[in-house]
């Protein structure tokens, strides 16, 4: 298990050649698709501070849009707007 389903780990974390952790948006969509309120809650807000590097999430967020719960269908609207309006250098 991880963090994103609520069992207590997390996505592994490796470190990118620029230093920074690089996280696998595949463990965040498998939470935001069937974790719980809170995992869902901290994918959508894991793959917004992610920006572009997560537009492989996109189908995903769109599909999370109709989330039962507000606070995960809020972090899915910023977290598209992050990705998808993030300037591209």
């Amino acid at each position: 298990g991880n963090a994103w389903d609520g069992s207590g780990g997390g996505p592994v974390a490796e470190t990118a050649a620029d230093g920074r952790a690089s996280v696998d948006p595949t463990a965040l969509v498998a939470a935001l698709r069937r974790g719980s309120d809170r995992a869902r809650d901290q994918a959508g807000a894991a793959l917004r501070r992610l920006g572009p590097r997560a537009a492989t999430a996109v189908p995903a967020l769109r599909d999370a849009i109709s989330d039962p719960r507000e606070a995960v269908r809020a972090e899915v609207e910023r977290a598209l707007a992050a990705i998808l309006t993030a300037p591209k250098w």
